[in-house]
């Protein structure tokens, strides 16, 4: 009687959904851990000084990290979430098996730099790393 119920119900979300034209993922909660895989790595944004050597390294504040969030895409360019950045550049969310884009927001990082956004593939019950580097342009 439950099954019955709680099927019409998301029948019915998936209706009001499609005629939304809103997309509804399903929250963590609503997900079995064998069902999603996980999206983790870190992110290094620099050089953000002119002049950086080992000796005198000029490491960007945690909150240039903090103040972007991550964009995954879905295969048809779709937002799905967004995912906070720690103050250390680390990363991490669980996504549905699936081929995602990952780009970050917002993209003037107040740099001359360029970005290609890469893809990850998401395998069930699996962790994709994917480190992600973003470079200013400053030399």
């Amino acid at each position: 009687m439950i099954s019955r119920f709680l099927a019409l119900t998301l029948g019915a979300l998936v209706a009001i959904a499609c005629s939304d034209n809103r997309i509804i993922t399903p929250t963590s909660s609503q997900l079995t851990s064998n069902s999603v895989g996980f999206l983790q790595g870190s992110v290094s944004i620099g050089p953000i000084c002119p002049v950086e050597s080992k000796d005198h390294p000029c490491p960007p504040p945690p909150s240039l990290f903090t103040s972007h969030k991550l964009v995954i895409l879905n295969d048809k360019g779709e937002q799905v979430t967004l995912v906070a950045i720690d103050g250390k550049g680390n990363y991490r969310t669980e996504l549905m098996p699936g081929t995602y884009t990952v780009d970050f927001t917002p993209r003037d990082i107040g740099f001359p730099g360029s970005f290609q956004p890469p893809t990850a593939e998401i395998r069930e019950g699996e962790t994709t790393v994917l480190n992600i580097d973003i470079d200013t342009g400053i030399r």
